[in-house]
């Protein structure tokens, strides 16, 4: 889902020096980052003849990591746009994806800016293409999981039954309609659907409140994170009520105990990280 204040930038100073490629990074602790651009520089270096650098990578975000955010895959992506900017190289989408997979082992589709796509996140391609954006909604954003932080790298990738294939099947049918028809109850419904089948996964002991909060106060649905403890109730910014909704909706969620963050609107406008 696009949000445009959150972004990650990235800057990149190479120098000529020999032996396998060494990039430091500040901050320190942003090892895929790292891995990411030593990566980058392997892959741009060959694609453009040129030899391969060392270099310092500096990385500014505005992205809280481990709550499913997209904090890790928003340093990877602007990381290698950073190096193909010094290389004066524009990666595709496709190149990117695949360096972003080997850098951080699964990856979210953000460096796919301009329409809304079907993402293997651990093979980095992509399975089916929307070929438009997912309309605006306005989403009430919470804290949903009593931990806080989720190392997706020790996440168990999730295993589904054949009942639970075949009903991801129906939710993508209603997904691709709701997004070629800009229908935001389609696809709110096709989120809380896939909350709360991935409470098998990654439980969230306080869905079926959110979900009961939401169609008390006509929210679309509700989105969680798959791997991190951040959800949120979907809203139609185009419903006449919508502003009145959304205020008792933040009392509510309060009043429950759910730790409200947000209130944002999505745009179908780039996201991601930038070298």
């Amino acid at each position: 889902m696009p949000v445009v204040d959150l972004k990650t930038v990235a800057i990149f100073r190479g120098k000529a020096g020999s032996g396998p490629v060494r990039i430091t990074v500040e901050p320190g602790s942003k090892d895929k980052a790292r891995r990411a651009a030593e990566l980058a520089v392997d892959y741009c270096a060959q694609r453009s003849g040129s030899p391969a650098v060392h270099g310092h990578l500096v990385n500014h975000t505005a992205v809280m990591s481990g709550l499913g955010l997209g904090a890790s895959t928003s340093d990877v992506v602007a990381s290698i746009r950073a190096v193909a900017d010094w290389y004066r190289l524009s990666l595709q989408p496709a190149e990117i994806a695949r360096l972003s997979v080997l850098a951080e082992r699964a990856s979210d589709s953000i460096m796919i800016e301009d329409r809304t796509v079907l993402f293997a996140q651990r093979e980095g391609v992509v399975l089916e293409d929307f070929t438009t954006p997912l309309p605006p909604v306005i989403v009430v954003g919470c804290v949903a999981g009593p931990d806080l932080s989720v190392d997706t790298l020790t996440l168990t990738p999730a295993e589904y039954d054949p009942d639970e294939l075949i009903r991801l099947q129906v939710m993508l049918s209603t997904l691709r309609h709701g997004i070629a028809t800009a229908d935001v109850t389609l696809i709110g419904a096709v989120a809380t659907a896939s909350a709360r089948m991935n409470q098998r996964f990654l439980p969230k002991p306080e869905l079926e409140t959110l979900i009961a909060i939401g169609e008390a106060h006509a929210a679309a649905g509700v989105q969680v994170a798959h791997s991190g403890s951040v959800a949120g109730l979907i809203f139609d910014p185009e419903r006449a009520s919508v502003s009145d909704d959304i205020e008792r909706c933040v009392r509510a969620m309060r009043h429950a105990g759910i730790t409200h963050t947000e209130v944002f609107c999505s745009q179908p406008a780039k996201t991601g990280g930038r070298g």
